[in-house]
């Protein structure tokens, strides 16, 4: 069962090399809008992607708010970070490269 989990289905080949291609260019809203619309299955080959997009969106805010002087607009960056981190988890449980960048942003504060 856990090997059937993480073959590519094919009617799910489409949206993963899609997924995978805007991850790859750094597009990362372009991945998350290929999540199906809530309360419908997430397909495990997007899944990873997903989180991962999560977390390099994440990251990409808490890097910007390191170096802005302005403390209202670090903060709110921060927090969206961490909104980030939190959705990453949403998607993929146990992905601990999120657990890893919600520590730093909240060390961060």
């Amino acid at each position: 069962e856990e090997a059937d989990r993480n073959v590519l289905a094919p009617q799910d080949a489409p949206a993963f090399f899609t997924a995978m291609g805007h991850l790859i260019a750094g597009e990362y809203d372009e991945v998350l809008a290929l999540r199906p619309k809530k309360g419908q299955p997430i397909p495990n080959a997007l899944r990873q992607i997903l989180a991962q997009a999560h977390l390099a969106k994440g990251g990409a805010l808490q890097a910007g708010a390191q170096s802005d002087p302005d403390i209202e607009q670090r903060e709110r960056k921060l927090s969206d970070a961490i909104e980030q981190y939190k959705k990453a988890q949403e998607v993929q449980e146990h992905f601990w490269p999120a657990y890893h960048g919600w520590g730093r942003a909240l060390a961060q504060r």
